[in-house]
């Protein structure tokens, strides 16, 4: 959400301008809910109307109308099958059909289920080359246990002018630590 915030909508003579859109995956996790959420986000008042095919032809409309640079899909997890194989042959399908024009670039953020979304898919994996994990830190490891204080140390440091206790001392980042388990996402 912040990186989008960096690029916002502009209004020109010519149209709607939107570089970065960001969304979050439906928690129903199916390509028509994801669909609609995108053709919200550019502000489509239809957003949920027609069929797949029909919807999958606006979005593509729109992206190009507002010079879509990067999508950013949220919660990407939400896709993954949950026991139904067709559902995730689906989603492979309407991911490869997103992506086969390569006129932006897509980013997928979610668990680490979520990549067998792209690993399900032999086209997927050729275009998805560029897996970027994040594990929880580790307080064991002298290494991960740095990097997590330093992040620590970062969080204060952009807190100013608020007066806060050493974040990053041993004490205090190690109950940081116990409190996240190690995942800044819950830090």
């Amino acid at each position: 959400r912040d990186f989008e915030a960096k690029y916002p909508a502009v209004r020109l003579s010519e149209g709607l301008r939107k570089e970065v859109i960001y969304v979050q995956a439906p928690p129903s996790g199916t390509e028509r809910g994801l669909m609609e959420a995108l053709l919200r986000a550019l502000g489509d008042p239809r957003w949920m109307k027609g069929n797949r095919a029909n919807l999958l032809s606006r979005l593509h409309t729109y992206l190009d109308g507002v010079g879509c640079k990067m999508i950013i899909l949220d919660e990407f997890q939400h896709l993954v099958d949950k026991g139904q194989r067709v559902r995730l042959q689906d989603a492979t399908d309407w991911l490869k059909a997103l992506v086969e024009r390569n006129t932006f670039s897509l980013v997928t953020v979610g668990l680490p289920s979520s990549i067998k979304i792209i690993h399900s898919n032999d086209q997927l994996r050729g275009r998805f080359d560029a897996a970027i994990e994040m594990s929880a830190y580790s307080w064991l490891d002298e290494a991960s246990k740095l990097n997590f204080r330093g992040i620590l140390a970062a969080f204060q440091e952009n807190m100013a002018p608020f007066q806060t206790p050493d974040l990053a001392s041993g004490d205090t980042a190690v109950r940081f630590f116990i409190a996240c388990g190690g995942r800044i996402g819950i830090l």
